[in-house]
């Protein structure tokens, strides 16, 4: 991994990877709130009044495909200043913690429901692979970078 980072600032580097995973884990939290909501009022419209509530699940599922994109590059980011700094974020790892062992399960949860009238898929695919970037990361950074300097 190239170093493309300056060191001389490192905590505040930390400080807005965790800001900005922080905001990403909100959105999206949020928008699998929407989501279920959304699918809630989808089965409780009649059959011809279904198709503008189906227009909107599609749009969260966008809206959540790229969140799932900012937490990934969140990650990335936070991977090359742990790396090339040696210096890890006690905040950030656990808001990744909280992210694999809670929010991934609650989204699973909610495109096991919404595939029954969208194609999510891909979902659970892509949803899958952010897991498994986000665990990988995580050993990689506490078996590889330096200590907490939160």
């Amino acid at each position: 991994m190239s170093c493309e980072v300056k060191c001389s600032n490192v905590e505040g580097l930390l400080q807005f990877s965790v800001t900005r995973v922080a905001q990403a884990l909100q959105e999206h939290a949020d928008l699998v709130e929407r989501l279920r909501e959304q699918l809630n009022l989808y089965m409780a419209l009649r059959e011809g009044d279904r198709e503008e509530a189906l227009g909107q699940l599609s749009e969260y599922l966008v809206s959540l495909r790229n969140v799932r994109d900012s937490i990934e590059k969140a990650v990335d980011e936070y991977s090359m200043i742990a790396s090339c700094c040696l210096a890890r974020s006690q905040d950030f790892e656990a808001l990744l913690g909280y992210y694999i062992m809670a929010g991934s399960r609650r989204e699973r949860e909610t495109l096991e429901q919404a595939s029954r009238f969208v194609d999510v898929r891909g979902d659970f695919e892509r949803l899958e692979r952010l897991v498994r970037a986000l665990q990988d990361a995580l050993i990689t950074v506490s078996s590889s970078a330096g200590n907490f300097r939160d």
